[in-house]
């Protein structure tokens, strides 16, 4: 009997260093290879996995065969898996900002020069990829609205985007404020223009 038990510690512990030595190496291959959401959540499965094993292996030394020195000695393992997870995950939606922003589209080759007829489509595009996206900074911002508005709009705004981020916000409410209600004038008129009785001959 005892001869079996210690059969089945050698094994128990065997099974802990492997999966010890796997963990390590997985935690190595995470550092280098996690790029996006995907990557880490293979990695913290496989992680997550292998713990979950070694743990109840190590529980049942513990609690089984009265060995809890295991616990102790792979405690250091357990904060560096959870505090690998943090990082990588920290790190990963670092990089998915930076790729949101390569991925902006050439926003500049769409122009506005404050024909209401192009105002909609252009405030729908910029709002889209700029204006709403949180990755980029005002500064950013306003280097972009500088790049697209031209003529009548790029001088009602021309003093609130010389570089600096601070006036983005007010330089777009501005253009919103005056090209969204001519907008609403010219469609207003066309309504009225529609309303007119036909004149009819007599």
């Amino acid at each position: 009997m005892e001869l079996a038990t210690d059969t089945r510690i050698d094994f128990i512990e065997q099974a802990i260093e492997r999966r010890s030595e796997r963990i390590r190496s997985i935690i190595a291959e995470a550092k280098l290879n996690i790029r996006d959401e995907i990557d880490f959540e293979f990695y913290g499965s496989r992680l997550k996995n292998l713990w979950s094993c070694m743990q109840k292996d190590i529980d049942e030394l513990s609690i089984k065969y009265n060995k809890p020195s295991y616990m102790y000695e792979f405690e250091d393992l357990s904060f560096e898996t959870t505090d690998t997870l943090r990082v990588l995950k920290k790190q990963m939606e670092i990089n998915l900002i930076k790729t949101k922003k390569l991925e902006l589209p050439n926003i500049e080759s769409q122009k506005f020069s404050g024909e209401f007829r192009e105002w909609q489509s252009f405030k729908e595009l910029f709002e889209e990829y700029v204006h709403s996206n949180k990755g980029i900074s005002n500064s950013k911002k306003v280097s972009y609205l500088k790049s697209c508005l031209q003529g009548d709009a790029r001088l009602r705004v021309s003093h609130l985007i010389t570089g600096s981020g601070t006036n983005y916000n007010t330089a777009w409410e501005l253009l919103t404020r005056r090209y969204d209600n001519a907008r609403k004038q010219f469609n207003d008129n066309i309504e009225r223009l529609v309303e007119i009785p036909q004149l009819t001959d007599e």
